[in-house]
This record gives structure tokens, sequence and C-alpha cells, in this order.
């Protein structure tokens, strides 16, 4: 996350995600801003106050402040380099070092709750969206992006563990409908956002080395997860659920 490659990558901008591509999104900097507009769409009014999970970096955070107080926005995450990193780059806004799957949050709490390209992560998905149910308020909203796999090919690893790979999309809503959420809409986005997000970053590899800016056999973990992805990732879904 803090490699010069993906600091160039992104426009030293923060972000750190596959954003949501258009024909005529310029890079990845305006790919992860649209990204986050698409997520706030699915709130019929922008009220505080709200909460971003695995807030990275805090440029989620920081975009969070065109629509609402920084008094309303606060962001999470485990790492306390991260913390130090988000209070610069959203001033203002309240940040905690938290593990998303145990918050200590009071009950009723947030009127939304955001998270984008983590609860993939977390030790387990369900946990963590029984922790957003409780600390949401009744009409309240929880927006995610998320990754869905073929298979248990991350089983053993951290990056996914078995119990967060449901085996379609209906078993998937169905996970949230069980926790309590009354109403539920999922958008599969893989064209905008992880095929998109591929082809965007295999020509920028190669456009570099080309150009020799960039050392092609550095980037080999980057390819080789590209091309891992190719195989395994079966749906890039964006999330609306209303308690």
């Amino acid at each position: 996350m803090y490699s010069s490659f993906y600091e160039g990558w992104f426009g030293r901008s923060n972000f750190y995600n596959w954003g949501y591509w258009t024909e005529t999104t310029k890079n990845a900097h305006e790919a992860c801003e649209q990204l986050t507009e698409r997520l706030l769409s699915f709130l019929s009014e922008k009220k505080g106050p709200i909460l971003d999970v695995a807030c990275g970096k805090g440029a989620t955070t920081r975009h969070l402040l065109r629509y609402y107080k920084p008094s309303e926005v606060t962001g999470i995450t485990i790492s306390d380099k991260q913390i130090q990193t988000c209070r610069n780059t959203a001033p203002g806004a309240t940040f905690y070092q938290m593990d998303a799957t145990r918050m200590s949050f009071d009950n009723e709490q947030f009127q939304a709750v955001m998270c984008v390209e983590s609860i993939f992560h977390f030790n387990t998905k369900e946990d963590f969206l029984r922790q957003a149910y409780g600390i949401l308020k009744p009409g309240g909203y929880l927006i995610l992006t998320d990754l869905l796999f073929r298979g248990a090919v991350f089983s053993n690893e951290t990056f996914h563990f078995r119990e967060n790979n449901p085996p379609s999309i209906t078993a998937y809503e169905a996970l949230y409908k069980k926790i309590g959420f009354s109403e539920v809409e999922i958008a599969d986005c893989t064209a905008q956002c992880w095929k998109a997000y591929r082809n965007h970053m295999l020509g920028y590899i190669f456009t570099k080395a080309r150009s020799g800016k960039l050392d092609l056999l550095a980037r080999c973990n980057e390819i080789a997860l590209l091309l891992k992805m190719q195989l395994f990732l079966k749906h890039y879904v964006l999330v609306a659920a209303k308690k």
C-alpha cells in the first residue's frame, strides 16, 4: 500500500482499491472516486453519522467530507501506521485502531456504515455484518463492495477465509437477510471494477516497462495476483443493506 509503485498508480491520492471505471475514466484516482460515489448513490440522503470501516490511508474518508461534517465522519482500521496517515489525509474526521469484527461502538450509533474492498479479509464476514447491523440506527444502511470467489482457492491464506465464500449471489444475499437486514440490493459490477482494473493495471505495467521506467521482473507479484484473480474471482459486487 505504501510502495512507490502503488502510490504512482493512484496518483499519490492515498486511495487503494480497484475503483469503478467507465469509458471516460482517466486514471485510478478518478476510478476510486467514482466507486465511492457509486456506493453513496445507494443512500437516499446523506446524513450522519457515518463510519468508514477498514479505511486504509483515509482517501475514502476524505471523500465523505464532501457531504458530511467532519464531526459526523469516523474511520477505523487495524493498522496504527494507517491511522497516522488517515489523520493527515482527512483532517477533522475521527479515527480509531479497531478490528472490524469486534467494534466497540454503541448500539444504533451510525446512520450509515461503509466498507470498501475489505470484508472478504475479515475473520469472519458474518461477524462483521452482525457488528454493523448492531451499530446501525433503524433505517440506516450498510454500503460496501465485496469479492466472491470460485471454490475455496484462498481458504488457508490470510487473504480469504472459507466461511467468507458463499456458493452463489443468492446464498450471499440470504446471509444479510439471516442477520436481519430488511432490504438488500446487490449490483454485480465485475466488468466495471475488477475487469477494468485488471486491463488498466496490465496496460500501466507494460507501458512503464517498455519506456524503461519500470523493471518488469520487479512487478511479478502484481502480475501473478492478477492472473490468480482472473482464474478464481467470480463476482465483484456492490451491496446496500437496510436495517
